[in-house]
């Protein structure tokens, strides 16, 4: 038992020795140990892709909960002329083996779109900050006008023109103040609610008294948390919005026909007619609904039918721009670990794949830095403070294990070279591919320098370990 423990002991030694000279001395073998630490470190990128998912709900529910004092995504629906309607009808009951004949009255609501509509909003933004997450809010004045023409009859109905009025739909009342109306030169005082089987949740009406045909003019102050849409409802539409907002997304199914932007704001104009939306002059009934934005939602566009208009947007996302960067994570390890190996092979220092790793870690936590300092300044500034600590720390630790200044200096320059292509990259968001492939051949041509050296420095290994 004795001799056998003392082979095995041998054996195990032997084998020891085998692969940590095969690890010092071959190439291919540290290639392929970079590969193991460069899987292995996805691991907690993915923690971090998480980090950033859960702070992005925390701010997206702060802005929920501030949206629901003030007023969510709005969306501004109509006007429609709205005219309640009734016919006789005469239906047959069965009772049994007998059968008869019975006349009812059926009620309804008759809707019509207005011949021309010209809709006006001017949007100031405004920032509620809540810790260290900030909301783009906005207050808008909207102002509506147009004719409507009521009809001089419809087939099998009695119109109630006694009871007609204009209905107009928002999204959310929460944030709706000021509300004003006129008719054919009259004033109109606006009333809460709509009518029965209006097309849409939510709004208020003016009532018109039995009026005919007219024009209409309808202000209101509105309330919304970034993103401000109107359906197109008249047979032609003309929609002028304006900000002081420089980073507009125009959104909706139309974009606008004419569009200013600079750095102190916007104008947009739209203009669509009845051909460019699947929307009826009139129809009785349910026929027709517009989709209103969901509360709860932060995403979707179900409610951009046959709709135009406006999102603020926050011209640097914190959490966009660091899980960008966090895409480039694999190029950053492939060309630090391979300034390593390198660095190596020169100084003829052998690296433990343990240091592979630990400099690998180093490369991940550079993320969860920068989304740690962005929440508190600007992310340009969080990346740049970011890039100088990792170079640093990565300099260091090079130092302690090649001893030679120019090795560390090469290292943290590695590391600060491939992070500020990364933050060019970002930068450049409608040339990141073209960007992203230079850098890639820029790294092919190097690793092609340095890989085709391999045979002779495998010669010169094989006489004699690197120290």
């Amino acid at each position: 038992m004795t001799y056998n423990n003392l082979g095995n002991s041998k054996i195990d030694t032997a084998w020891a020795q085998n692969v940590s000279g095969l690890m010092r001395n071959s190439f291919t073998a540290k290639v392929i140990m970079i590969g193991i630490v460069v899987l292995l470190c996805q691991i907690p990128i993915l923690m971090v892709d998480d980090l950033i998912d859960r702070r992005l709900d925390l701010a997206q529910a702060v802005e929920k909960d501030i949206a629901s004092k003030w007023g969510y995504r709005q969306k501004v629906s109509g006007p429609l002329l709205a005219i309640p309607v009734s016919r006789m009808i005469t239906q047959t009951e069965k009772n049994g083996k007998s059968s008869r004949e019975v006349t009812r009255e059926e009620f309804s609501t008759y809707f019509a779109v207005p011949q021309d509509l010209k809709i006006s909003g001017e949007l100031t933004p405004e920032i509620r900050y809540r810790g260290i997450y900030e909301v783009v809010l906005y207050r808008s004045r909207i102002k509506l006008q147009g004719n409507i023409v009521f009809p001089a009859g419809v087939d099998k109905w009695q119109l109630q023109l006694d009871k007609s009025r204009l209905i107009v739909g928002i999204a959310d009342l929460q944030g709706i103040s000021a509300i004003s109306g006129k008719f054919a030169g009259q004033t109109v005082i606006p009333e809460p609610g709509l009518c029965d089987k209006a097309p849409f949740p939510s709004g208020f009406s003016l009532p018109l008294g039995g009026q005919k045909n007219g024009s209409f003019e309808i202000c209101f102050d509105l309330n919304g948390c970034r993103e401000l849409l109107f359906s197109m409802t008249g047979r032609q539409t003309l929609l002028d919005l304006s900000s002081c907002w420089p980073a507009p997304s125009f959104c909706g199914a139309f974009l606008p026909v004419k569009r200013h932007i600079t750095d102190k704001g916007f104008t947009a104009e739209w203009s669509v007619s009845e051909f460019n939306r699947d929307l009826p002059g009139s129809w009785i009934g349910s026929a027709v609904s517009f989709q209103q934005p969901e509360k709860n939602s932060h995403c979707g566009e179900s409610h951009y039918e046959r709709s135009a208009g406006v999102t603020l947007v926050k011209p640097a996302d914190t959490y966009l721009q660091v899980n960008r960067a966090v895409e480039y994570a694999l190029l950053v390890f492939i060309i630090v670990l391979m300034a390593m190996l390198i660095a190596e092979r020169l100084t003829k220092v052998w690296v433990h794949p343990l240091q592979y790793f630990i400099a690998a870690l180093s490369l991940v936590l550079f993320y969860s830095l920068t989304l740690a300092i962005s929440e508190h300044t600007s992310f340009a500034t969080a990346y740049i403070i970011s890039t100088l600590v990792l170079a640093g720390t990565t300099g260091f630790y090079s130092a302690l294990i090649y001893r030679k200044w120019r090795s560390a200096l090469g290292m943290a320059l590695a590391a600060l070279s491939a992070y500020s292509a990364i933050f060019v990259i970002l930068q450049l968001e409608d040339y990141a591919l073209l960007a992203g492939t230079v850098i890639l051949f820029v790294l092919l041509v190097v690793l092609m320098t340095f890989t085709g050296k391999i045979n002779r420095m495998e010669s010169a290994n094989n006489s004699g370990n690197i120290e």
